[in-house]
């Protein structure tokens, strides 16, 4: 399937950005000849490319430390100046007004607050964006469902609640299953930052790299080595969709699956493991080792520990020519696709009936609006980030369907 032509010229947008919609208007129709603007076209590009890429949008909510109630939670937003470049005259409006989403780098604490901002936009607007970061959390959905034939019914029987001929589910989607509600997206560069426990972030890479799309290259950063501690201890094979068996657990089945996708070894696509040689928790550059998943093995497992406090960078890199679009057919039994199960309703739709819980039965309400403390973002370095101090703690939101 071909792309979607993107080259439809949007506005910004109040949902993304401190920005009037309606900044033309508010201009003055005078435009000052600044020694700015007298400057080359050339030289003001490589300003606005300049300025723009240092730029961070940071939005969204997160706890940084469950071990203290008082300071469990807070809610970032962007700095107030951060696009104020295009405010300045209606010429560098004019210049900038679409440059601007390829260059950012749009920052969300959680992905429930990535799909509301983004699903209101426009798919033109979308298709811009270029930079994206998100925290990874799962959304967890409860519905009443009639038993179906195919694959969700056997589901369904197995999370039935009761008697009765309905049956209560609770239905779980990782991040990869969460971005399918954006299907405009074409990044050139998603990263994903899992403080989630070993398992979890093994699954929710490995969801990415098999189904992922929207993105030409996945940055996926852990604080430790334990999920591939814990694909090396549980590996084993079993069939995929296709019946061919797979091994399960070793990082070798990740380019497995990329070459699948993108058309063999010769794509161009590629997975590769950079641990840190130094803790270090204010950037993703990587100043690490770096093995590859050819050559990670069994034997491989002394270098890494369950006390490793170095953090992990695993890099997925699409092939040349893959698709990277979202595809628009659906499969109604497909379990993974989130559109197909929640019956055609869009995030807005799904959004107005969630109900918001914690995996943990004891980490308190999400949605509770008592102190939260909201905070302007702060950097030096637009690529920043901060690990929470978590115990025993994930985040879902609960959608009574």
């Amino acid at each position: 399937m071909a792309e979607d032509d993107t080259s439809t010229t949007t506005r910004a947008d109040d949902n993304i950005a401190p920005i009037d919609a309606d900044a033309d208007a508010d201009t003055n129709t005078d435009e000052p000849a600044t020694r700015f603007i007298l400057l080359p076209a050339e030289i003001r590009l490589f300003i606005y490319d300049f300025v723009f890429a240092s730029t961070r949008l940071t939005f969204g909510k997160r706890v940084m430390d469950n071990t203290n109630t008082a300071h469990a939670a807070r809610i970032k937003r962007p700095r107030s100046n951060s696009l104020a470049l295009l405010r300045v005259c209606r010429l560098i409006y004019r210049e900038t007004r679409d440059l601007w989403l390829n260059l950012v780098l749009f920052n969300f604490e959680d992905p429930r607050t990535l799909l509301d901002k983004l699903t209101p936009l426009s798919a033109a607007t979308v298709s811009k964006i270029r930079r994206l970061r998100v925290w990874a959390e799962s959304l967890w959905f409860q519905t009443d469902l009639q038993p179906e034939e195919g694959g969700i019914e056997a589901l369904i029987q197995n999370l039935e609640q009761g008697g009765g001929t309905e049956a209560r589910a609770v239905l779980s989607y990782s991040l990869a299953a969460i971005l399918k509600l954006v299907p405009a997206l074409r990044l050139d560069v998603l990263t994903v930052f899992c403080s989630s426990d070993d398992r979890t972030a093994w699954q929710t890479l490995t969801a990415l790299v098999k189904k992922g799309n929207g993105w030409r290259q996945l940055n996926f950063v852990t604080p430790n080595s334990a999920p591939l501690m814990w694909a090396l201890i549980h590996q084993r094979e079993e069939p995929d969709e296709e019946g061919d068996r797979y091994r399960i657990g070793l990082p070798i089945t990740w380019e497995e699956h990329l070459y699948r996708r993108d058309g063999g070894e010769k794509s161009g696509a590629s997975v590769t493991i950079y641990r840190r040689t130094t803790p270090d928790t204010t950037t993703t550059t990587a100043d690490a080792t770096t093995t590859t998943p050819s050559i990670l093995c069994p034997e491989a497992r002394q270098l890494f520990n369950e006390d490793d406090i170095l953090e992990l960078l695993v890099v997925v890199k699409r092939g040349r020519n893959a698709n990277i679009a979202e595809p628009e057919t659906l499969s109604a039994v497909d379990l993974d696709d989130i559109r197909a199960w929640s019956q055609g309703m869009d995030w807005t739709e799904i959004r107005e009936r969630a109900l918001s819980m914690s995996e943990s039965d004891d980490a308190g309400e999400w949605d509770v609006d008592d102190d939260v403390d909201v905070e302007e973002d702060s950097y030096e370095d637009v690529e920043e980030f901060e690990w929470p101090r978590l115990r025993g703690w994930g985040s879902a939101i609960l959608v009574d369907i």
